[in-house]
């Protein structure tokens, strides 16, 4: 079957040895997560906004692979601390959802990493795959809002998972579709 012109671009970027691709890729991936950060809703009881960010930490891990996933979102994370007002919150780097920034570096390396190692290039299991990349997203999240709250687990569920399980279940659905498409052949 042939790949479309864009699935075969993705590859092909993401297989280069040339350094200025995987660097530009990783800062398309990081600017693309800091747009949908701009995608949020504030929910009156929980200091974690709902965000777009999470689609472009998963995606980052689809088209960059796991290596420079990861270094997309550290780029995203940096270039934020630095002063690009692209954050969900202005406070997001040193409040209760720091967490969540955190987990965003190692969600694309986990997405990436699993990516390559399929056995299976069904649907379901790249939807898997994207799951573990939240599951990452939230471990970290939740860790932190623990601590930086002082609070129990399960007031931390309410706080910081419950409200988003929907939201990124449809975030890890559209990144499974990418992946899919690109992954589901041979590479």
């Amino acid at each position: 079957m042939k790949r479309s012109f864009a699935i075969t671009s993705v590859l092909e970027w993401q297989k280069s040895t040339l350094l200025w691709k995987k660097i530009a890729l990783s800062l398309f991936m990081a600017t693309l997560t800091g747009f949908l950060a701009q995608i949020k809703i504030h929910l009156g009881f929980t200091p974690v906004p709902v965000t777009g960010q999470v689609l472009g930490v998963l995606l980052s891990g689809v088209f960059c692979g796991a290596l420079w996933g990861m270094v997309s979102q550290i780029f995203y994370l940096s270039f934020g601390i630095a002063g690009i007002p692209w954050f969900a919150t202005p406070t997001h780097i040193f409040g209760p959802t720091a967490g969540y920034l955190i987990g965003f570096i190692f969600a694309p390396f986990v997405v990436g990493y699993l990516i390559k190692i399929l056995k299976s290039k069904t649907f379901l299991t790249h939807f898997l795959v994207m799951l573990a990349g939240v599951f990452v997203i939230y471990l970290c999240g939740i860790l932190w809002i623990s601590f930086y709250l002082n609070i129990s687990f399960r007031k931390v569920f309410f706080l910081g998972v419950y409200p988003f399980v929907f939201i990124d279940i449809v975030k890890a659905t559209v990144s499974a579709f990418f992946s899919h498409q690109i992954f589901r052949h041979k590479i």
